[in-house]
């Protein structure tokens, strides 16, 4: 997976510099995933001859909070423990919308998870398994300064999917949702 990542960015990168001028860039970071214990990057290029399209690819981790584990009322109190050890995400955009401060996005993402699980009322070693989400999006992107700065909310609806390993551990089995909301907010800078 690693290894296409870096195949797609590389792509997106080359392509950028063959076109530079007709192209904009966008490099962010979702602030949650390090106040989370974790990290993110995400870089987007809108598509050289079509400006309204955009296609992006991010890398994240993050220990998942108990107030969204226990949102699933499968989880709910039952000390789950989940990190994302390493995390993908690939995003197709369209823009429905742009003015000077803000440019309304809708499209379609795609996430893989390796995930770590563990359990603090059961003292077994932990547990790993792969989650594949795939979903729409929606969001945008607002400019709150004269520069090139932005703050970009986004609201997904994922179907998710546990692909290999395992989500028990004892006695006890930890459970992905089939489809789930998720929001965030990212912080990035457009060249």
């Amino acid at each position: 997976m690693y290894k296409f990542i870096a195949v797609i960015l590389s792509l997106m990168l080359y392509s950028t510099s063959a076109h530079s001028s007709q192209s904009n860039q966008y490099l962010e970071v979702d602030p949650g995933s390090y106040v989370f214990d974790g990290y993110s990057l995400n870089y987007f290029r809108n598509y050289p001859n079509r400006h309204d399209y955009r296609i992006g690819v991010a890398i994240f981790s993050f220990e998942f909070p108990d107030f969204i584990i226990n949102s699933n009322p499968d989880n709910k109190g039952e000390e789950w423990s989940l990190r994302t050890k390493q995390g993908f995400d690939l995003y197709v955009d369209k823009f429905v919308s742009r003015s000077d401060k803000i440019e309304w996005f809708v499209g379609f993402i795609s996430v893989y998870f390796e995930n770590e699980l563990s359990n603090d009322s059961i003292s077994e070693s932990r547990s790993r398994f792969t989650q594949i989400s795939n979903g729409l999006r929606s969001g945008l992107i607002w400019f709150p300064f004269d520069s090139d700065f932005y703050v970009s909310p986004w609201l997904a609806i994922t179907h998710n999917s546990v692909i290999r390993g395992d989500t028990k551990i004892a006695n006890k089995e930890y459970s992905v949702p089939v489809i789930s909301p998720f929001a965030t907010l990212h912080i990035g800078y457009k060249f």
